[in-house]
């Protein structure tokens, strides 16, 4: 039986956003349903909106009673294995919830309703299957760093400085831009004349990984207001990139700043991508409307899906780039004269038009090595987002590497898993939740019961 504290002793203390408030990810009769129905929205999506409007770049329909029923029978299958393997709150678990529901799930929508290749469908899931293995053992996270926390939040503070410095100076100011609608002309413009050099690493440095750290941070340690400036700075930062991503950062960090009124935060994303595929085609059919069917079901899902098959093709026939295009271009020598997003974009819709079809980390892994690249970056998606468990550490709260997991997940489903490492911050993301967690592991208190108490954290 509890008792009141006598006079005199300390009040009782509230822990913020503990990480084992997380609770369990998902419920695998939930997930295997929430997936079951974002797979039919996809599908039915593809059916209705993706060929009627994106007909003219090849598009079609081709439809098959046995390919369906096995692409929902390998959904079922997949959906339950990765219910066991993300059967508690971990950061890696989130992530693999979204490749499943962003990248895996579209491929076998559009497996199964195009007529593809079944030779590019079985590789490309034999490498989703090497993620998902990669990510079933359980091993200690590291050892906690004597690092004083004023390190790495200046660290992020001055990449803020920076990126925002360097905008404005080469003037960026000219081409603020806050429509969806317009964002693919705008981009090309700001990456060509404003945002050039070493700008190109800082910007998503900062806005895929330093700007979600300080979010976290500035919540976790209830300096609201902060934590407003940190959210309209994010905004800012979409509306002179023109990068739509960093507009839905701050959605991604105030879902895992409640994992308390989401227990169940795998089944939740799930839900959340098969409302979003479903509501698209509702606009559409409904209301005529293009721009966010465009943008939430077409570019999300289904347009990475047709271009990791479209890579597939190509590189059957033509040299593999071996990665003379990144890391090893110093010894090798890149076969092309455009990057290859600008082939794959040309041949679909002509030399000429605004069209760069990135892809994914199994097509960009066929694209580097064939079947071996596919193989090779399966086990190291799963090893990038084990890291985040790793360096989180049990004792830190769930919203910092859970918000990076989630953003690294995002970025492998149309990036290539090296560009991802390096040039969109998930190495910096290691290297500042790292020095991060010696604050991190002691979690800021407030004092609750009689009278006031200054807050401690």
């Amino acid at each position: 039986m509890r008792t009141a504290p006598a006079l005199g002793d300390a009040p009782p203390k509230t822990v913020i956003l503990d990480v084992a408030s997380a609770g369990a990810l998902l419920t695998p009769p939930a997930f295997v349903l929430w997936s079951l129905v974002l797979k039919a929205a996809l599908d039915f999506g593809y059916y209705t909106f993706a060929v009627p409007v994106y007909g003219y770049t090849g598009l079609v329909r081709s439809f098959s009673l046995d390919r369906l029923l096995i692409s929902y029978g390998l959904t079922v299958v997949f959906a339950l294995l990765i219910a066991r393997v993300a059967r508690t709150s971990r950061p890696s678990s989130v992530g693999l919830v979204v490749l499943f529901g962003m990248m895996f799930l579209p491929l076998l929508t559009y497996w199964s309703l195009s007529g593809e290749s079944t030779e590019a469908m079985f590789v490309f899931g034999a490498g989703f299957s090497l993620t998902v293995v990669t990510l079933w053992p359980r091993f200690p996270s590291l050892a906690t760093p004597k690092i004083h926390s004023i390190v790495p939040l200046t660290l992020a503070t001055a990449l803020c400085c920076a990126v925002f410095g360097i905008i404005f100076a080469h003037g960026g100011r000219e081409f603020i831009n806050f429509s969806f609608a317009k964002v693919y002309g705008v981009r090309s413009d700001v990456y060509s004349q404003v945002i050039t050099g070493f700008a190109r690493y800082l910007v998503p440095w900062y806005g895929k990984c330093a700007a979600v750290l300080l979010m976290c941070y500035s919540a976790w340690r209830r300096r609201w207001l902060a934590f407003a400036a940190l959210i309209a700075a994010q905004i800012m930062l979409f509306a002179l990139t023109s990068d739509k991503e960093y507009a839905f950062y701050p959605l991604v960090v105030l879902l895992f700043l409640n994992t308390r009124r989401l227990p169940r935060l795998g089944t939740a994303i799930a839900a959340a991508m098969a409302v979003v595929a479903a509501a698209s085609c509702a606009l559409y059919l409904i209301w005529g409307n293009l721009t966010v069917p465009a943008i939430l079901l077409m570019r999300t899902f289904i347009a990475q899906a047709r271009n990791s098959f479209q890579y597939f093709h190509f590189f059957q026939d033509n040299e593999l780039v071996g990665w003379s295009n990144s890391f090893l271009s110093v010894f090798l020598n890149y076969p092309y004269d455009r990057p290859i997003p600008e082939i794959i974009g040309f041949a679909r819709f002509g030399s000429g038009q605004d069209a760069f079809a990135n892809t994914g980390y199994l097509g960009s892994g066929f694209m580097q090595l064939g079947v071996a690249g596919v193989i090779i970056y399966g086990v190291l998606a799963g090893v990038m987002l084990r890291l985040f468990d790793l360096i989180g550490g049990a004792r830190v709260p769930f919203a910092f590497a859970g918000s990076l997991a989630f953003v690294t997940a995002t970025q492998l489903v149309n990036t290539d898993l090296t560009v991802v490492f390096l040039s969109s911050g998930v190495l910096l993301g290691y290297i500042l939740l790292f020095m991060l967690r010696t604050r991190l592991e002691r979690p800021p208190v407030v004092a609750v019961g009689v009278g006031k108490q200054p807050y401690r954290g």
